[in-house]
């Protein structure tokens, strides 16, 4: 299956999930370039959710883990200041990385709900289409 295909595959995943839980998200997909490859937002999420949700995926990639990995490595404090350096950057959970043969080839980002819910919608939408 091309990346493509797979990034939209992940994004309905990742709403499907989300409407299940009764939350409203927007989720966005990365190439491993850090190009954008696929998105959706659901009727209702937050206009800003778009944005996190990008920051989510683009965190997730550079650094190789998910953001929740992050959140609890990086103090508040100090992931302000590298947010500030980095503005691409955001420490919340509901973002990680896709991955082919142990290999990194993009990532994805959710935001619209609480990070315990954004974080289980990614896993969620992950794991279904790796199905």
């Amino acid at each position: 299956m091309d990346f493509l295909t797979f990034a939209n595959r992940v994004c309905q995943e990742c709403v499907d999930h989300a409407a299940i839980r009764g939350v409203t998200i927007a989720v966005v997909v990365l190439d491993s370039t850090f190009s954008h490859a696929a998105s959706m937002r659901m009727d209702g999420a937050y206009a800003s959710a778009f944005a996190l949700a990008r920051s989510k995926a683009w965190t997730a990639l550079n650094f190789g883990t998910s953001t929740a990995a992050m959140a609890d490595r990086v103090e508040p404090a100090r992931g302000a200041m590298i947010a500030a350096t980095e503005p691409n950057l955001l420490f919340l959970g509901g973002g990680d990385v896709l991955s082919h043969g142990g290999i990194v080839v993009g990532a994805v980002g959710v935001s619209g709900g609480t990070a315990a819910e954004d974080i289980d919608i990614v896993a969620r939408g992950i794991g279904s289409t790796l199905r």
